[in-house]
């Protein structure tokens, strides 16, 4: 079932700050066809993102959960249109870089995260010096990676949510040299960015990863020859779906579902066939269970997650020289 927009209005987006293909300043929190692109980019125009983190910059030392004013919580920074995208086109966003600001925040509240009830409870990591407090000898290791990415929905979406048009995916693999596959669902699709993780365990259990804000560059492609159900995530020549449901066993079912016609087609065998060769062949990574809906990861080893990836074709640039840096 689709999750429909509901609960206190979140604010308009504010006046967008637009220049040489960057775009910051303009957050939204509700997406959908409604929404107009505060800019546009030609396909392979570098693209920069600057978000904010996912308490809309408001979690700090010291800030009590009482402060915190809920419809700003979530903020993605877009929608951009891509010229030339078509609705019902395959939308590939290239990932070149994520600059993470110097800090970040995990944080655990009441309504939010799959495990007890700790109550309002946060720590601050300084990302150049990446240590839990009060723990010297654990260093963490750092994963920069955007959890939500994608192009507007149909349907009025909180930015939260997650679907074939991507979403709040939460898949640590959408990092640098990563493309992320998605369907455009209108004209000119409509790229937003945001809740990006410095670092995150499988599934987000408390509710957060090392939240930060950051600067994404990214570059768009399309194309009409090829498309996948969910999106589909590309990164160091392994390729991952990224399968939904209400639950994470409806995920791995709808998700598995769709891998064993993908494969049969892929070997030319009947499904029963794939079936049991998806059983032996799975990896499977929880991404997220504390958003309207659960994703997961799925991929094939030993090179059969090719059945996953468009055909060969000149890709996205995997360099551009007009990257810049975090200020």
């Amino acid at each position: 079932m689709a999750f429909e927009f509901s609960g206190p209005v979140p604010p308009d987006p504010v006046e967008a700050m637009v220049f040489d293909g960057e775009l910051t300043g303009n957050r939204v929190y509700v997406l959908g066809s409604h929404l107009p692109c505060a800019t546009s980019v030609e396909t392979g125009q570098l693209l920069t993102l600057r978000t904010m983190d996912a308490s809309g910059n408001q979690i700090r030392e010291g800030t009590r959960a009482e402060d915190l004013d809920q419809t700003a919580l979530f903020p993605v920074t877009g929608p951009v249109a891509v010229r030339g995208v078509r609705a019902g086109d395959t939308v590939g966003m290239h990932v070149h870089d994520v600059r993470l600001a110097d800090e970040a925040y995990c944080w655990t509240r009441p309504g939010i995260g799959f495990g007890p009830d700790f109550g309002y409870h946060l720590r601050r990591i300084d990302l150049r010096r990446p240590l839990w407090p009060g723990l010297p000898d654990l260093s963490l290791e750092l994963t920069p990676h955007v959890g939500t990415i994608g192009v507007l929905p149909s349907a009025r979406r909180l930015a939260r949510d997650l679907g074939s048009y991507g979403g709040n995916l939460d898949s640590v693999e959408i990092g640098p040299g990563s493309t992320v596959w998605v369907t455009a669902h209108s004209d000119g699709g409509g790229v937003f960015a945001g809740d990006v993780h410095a670092s995150i365990g499988d599934a987000e259990i408390c509710g957060t990863g090392l939240e930060a804000a950051a600067e994404v560059d990214l570059t768009i492609t399309a194309r009409r020859d090829w498309s996948s159900k969910y999106p589909v995530v590309e990164r160091a020549g392994r390729a991952w779906m990224v399968a939904i449901g209400s639950t994470v066993d409806e995920a791995l079912r709808l998700g598995c579902a769709e891998l064993i016609e993908l494969l049969a087609s892929h070997l030319r065998v009947d499904k029963a066939e794939s079936y049991l060769l998806v059983a032996q062949l799975l990896e499977a990574r929880i991404c997220q269970v504390v958003n309207p809906r659960a994703s997961i990861a799925l991929s094939l080893r030993q090179g059969l997650d090719a059945c996953l990836m468009p055909p060969a074709m000149p890709g996205v640039r995997q360099s551009h020289p007009d990257i810049r840096r975090f200020s």
